[in-house]
């Protein structure tokens, strides 16, 4: 209260209660913070348990040059492990052979096993290794071992060697998260709530500047997506230093950048929509006139 008679400055006029920051700064933060989990659980939703989006994706990433190349590295390195001579003669040779067979229609049923296996993977809490099932390419694989060694190559190979599976991920290699994804899901629409309902209460809180109160929140929503995509670079090679095969970690990398890429997508067009909304806000007045002289036409 001030002295009666007393000026009131505009500092004054303008500066908001205490508690009044403290809640605006508490319903900020909380929107903020509902904000990212909830743009979480709809991109685990659509990517992580939608099973033919996700095995499309792993089949896609598998399928590429640079995977089969690393998949048929690991291949020959695990089938000439105790013989390091054949391996430095025939290595390269084996690996071209097999990335071929890998790239051809006999491995498409190997690959779709796969690509269900790491959807298993993700989504159940009884996890089991990430394995590729090479049986179906043994058989070939040894007639074309055999075709490079009657070229004259004085190499000893037993295609028995060719192991039955490579293991890509071992089942303890990386932390359950199925439960907590499911936790997220199941609290989607909830965060979602909280987030709408703390954003609008900010505003409603300082009503009498309701426009940068719009701005505040704007640039929020603006900065969270902006700080989020910065930091999706980093997020991928920390995931495959988590495989215990160096060979594969170049394969699980591409898998974690391709399912980063739909949550970039999905991050960047909410910042588009929030600046959108702000540069409606601060051209209200002149879309306001401009509908009414387009009105008075009409009349």
């Amino acid at each position: 209260m001030t002295a009666a008679g007393a000026k009131v400055t505009p500092s004054q006029k303008e500066s908001s209660p205490t508690w009044k920051k403290v809640v605006g700064g508490v319903l900020l933060a909380l929107g903020i913070i509902t904000f990212f989990l909830a743009q979480s659980t709809l991109w685990v939703s659509n990517n992580f348990f939608n099973e033919n989006q996700f095995v499309g994706t792993v089949e896609q990433v598998l399928t590429t040059e640079e995977s089969r190349q690393a998949i048929s590295s690991t291949i020959v390195h695990s089938a000439l492990q105790n013989n390091p001579v054949a391996e430095q003669l025939i290595g390269k040779q084996l690996t071209a052979l097999v990335n071929g067979l890998l790239g051809s229609d006999i491995a498409g049923q190997v690959f779709d096993r796969v690509a269900h296996r790491t959807y298993a993977y993700i989504t159940s809490s009884n996890q089991q290794d990430i394995a590729i099932n090479l049986t179906s390419i043994k058989d070939p694989l040894s007639t074309l071992v055999t075709i490079v060694e009657k070229t004259g190559r004085d190499v000893q190979f037993d295609p028995s060697n060719i192991p039955d599976s490579i293991t890509l991920v071992e089942a303890d290699s990386v932390p359950d998260v199925s439960q907590y994804i499911r936790i997220m899901l199941f609290a989607s629409g909830i965060l979602w709530f909280a987030t709408i309902a703390s954003f609008a209460a900010y505003i409603y809180l300082y009503r009498n500047k309701w426009v940068r109160s719009v701005y505040v929140v704007g640039w929020s929503i603006v900065g969270v997506c902006l700080v989020a995509l910065l930091s999706g670079p980093f997020v991928p090679p920390a995931i495959a230093s988590l495989v215990n095969l160096i060979e594969i970690r170049g394969v699980v990398e591409n898998l974690a950048i391709a399912f980063i890429e739909p949550f970039k997508v999905q991050l960047l067009s909410t910042a588009v929509i929030a600046a959108a909304v702000m540069l409606i806000v601060s051209l209200r007045n002149v879309i306001r006139t401009g509908v009414v002289k387009l009105v008075n036409l009409f009349k």
